[in-house]
């Protein structure tokens, strides 16, 4: 077991209170009844962040909030909390976890989200870094370890601000073979619905057409897991109901709300919404089919000939303008991206891992930040706290805004910034050999898996030449 507390405190908005960095362990998948042998999960350290993988014997947490000590024991201190988003769409739902009464993980199907928290009586504020956006709830009743509260998500973005009210209450749950399993995430009628496998994805307006992929929840019958593929990346960890004839499936992560609801006809198709945040509205249809596939994402951007990567002026977060040039090595993975961007975190790790592996060998990591607003200061400001949040330790340089036509000006080596993140990986000589539009994230499982085998091998025959 390790323990400690300490530093790690950052300056929060309202009353010059404080941002609290849980430091902490968790169960990944249920905080009810000892985790299987062997079983890990990643501690999210939140001043490093540098994902740490912890062999998980008991429940520990370990805290930076002044006044606190090491807590560790049993798990009656932690609590599972059905928490909703009131979106156009209807309830959005996800779990939050807390300790000791206080919100500390978001969790979305297998995944577990660790948050920073301000505290001020029996409000609660909070945050995910490095996304901006807040999550306030006050809270009602207390009972045990358990809460009640309400209080709204607010976003802000280029779009201006976008508000949803949200409420938290306890999970109710029982203990099936020693473990806990909670009520459903959505209240849908009828016998569970079977949609495990993958699924041809059409989204209304999208030129190209998505996969879907679900899977069961072992244990928990109509219980729903999976994400969608897409050339623009995935929506990746989904989690929620099937049962009579519906799906309902939902995602937040501090920043991006997401809730899919669809009804199986008798033809044996999916039609339904996408909703994202408190805007977006999308509608879809799905044919179950074992070879869905995404185009080549290889094709979907291509190099301008007689543009010299090198030469691309760009903006240091230190404000000083600059080429990117002399930041080119032996061999170089070049990634566009957005610190609003999902998949561009999951992007992030996947280039901390590259560059660990291959770096002696002369690879380098250059990251391209593509950042909506006019505000130069504030824009450097949030790709730092990015680069921090994602332990992104690599040079990293503003260059343009996501607009696609804008993009193409500022970065005018490919013809179209199809996905954000676009990676690029170029020889010794500076030429860009192949370009690779989007990301399937950790989510997406096999996907995933085959990206990061396609990206070795492009490196490794980089650092051959």
């Amino acid at each position: 077991m390790h323990g400690g507390s300490g530093g790690g405190q950052r300056r929060g908005a309202g009353g010059g209170a404080s941002w609290q960095s849980f430091r902490g362990t968790w169960y990944g998948h249920t905080c009810f009844g000892p985790p299987e042998a062997g079983e890990a999960v990643y501690l999210r350290r939140m001043c490093s962040t540098r994902p740490v993988a912890l062999s998980l014997t008991a429940l520990a947490c370990f805290c930076v909030v002044p006044g606190w000590s090491l807590v560790s024991g049993p798990t009656q201190t932690t609590a599972r909390h059905r928490a909703v988003l009131a979106t156009p769409g209807g309830e959005l739902v996800f779990t939050l976890l807390t300790i000791l009464g206080r919100p500390v993980v978001l969790e979305n199907g297998s995944e577990s989200i660790p948050i920073e928290l301000e505290q001020e009586g029996e409000r609660y504020r909070v945050r995910v870094p490095p996304y901006e956006s807040r999550l306030v709830l006050d809270v009602i009743t207390r009972r045990g370890d358990s809460i009640s509260a309400t209080g709204n998500w607010t976003k802000r973005g280029a779009a201006g601000e976008q508000v949803l009210a949200a409420r938290v209450e306890p999970w109710p749950h029982t203990v099936v073979e020693g473990r806990g399993v909670t009520g459903p995430a959505y209240p849908l009628a009828g016998e569970p619905l079977d949609l495990a496998g993958r699924w041809r994805v059409l989204f209304d307006g999208d030129p190209h057409p998505a996969v879907g992929v679900f899977e069961a929840v072992p244990g928990a019958p109509g219980e729903v897991r999976g994400t969608f593929l897409t050339t623009l990346g995935d929506y990746r960890y989904l989690a929620g109901t099937a049962r009579g004839r519906e799906l309902a499936l939902s995602c937040f992560d501090g920043a991006h709300a997401f809730l899919f609801r669809a009804v199986l006809g008798d033809d044996g198709e999916l039609a339904g919404d996408f909703w994202s945040g408190a805007t977006w509205h999308q509608t879809w249809t799905a044919t179950r089919d074992p070879a869905a596939a995404l185009p080549d994402p290889f094709t979907l951007s291509r190099v301008v000939p007689g543009v010299r990567l090198a030469e691309v002026a760009v903006l240091g977060l230190d404000g000083s303008e600059r080429r990117i040039g002399p930041d080119l090595g032996t061999a170089t993975v070049v990634s566009l991206f957005g610190t609003w961007c999902p998949n561009c975190g999951d992007a992030a790790a996947l280039l901390r891992a590259l560059r660990d592996t291959y770096g002696a060998r002369g690879l380098k990591v250059l990251g391209l930040a593509f950042e909506p607003g006019d505000d130069m200061e504030a824009k450097r400001e949030r790709v730092a706290d990015y680069a921090r949040a994602r332990d992104a330790n690599w040079p990293i340089f503003l260059c343009g805004t996501p607009d696609k036509a804008a993009a193409r000006a500022a970065f005018p080596v490919l013809d179209v910034i199809h996905a954000y993140p676009t990676t690029l990986f170029v020889d010794r000589d500076g030429e860009v050999r192949a370009v690779y539009s989007g990301f399937s994230g950790p989510a997406t499982g096999a996907a995933h898996t085959e990206l990061e085998r396609t990206f070795r091998a492009q490196i490794e025959r980089l650092l051959a030449e």
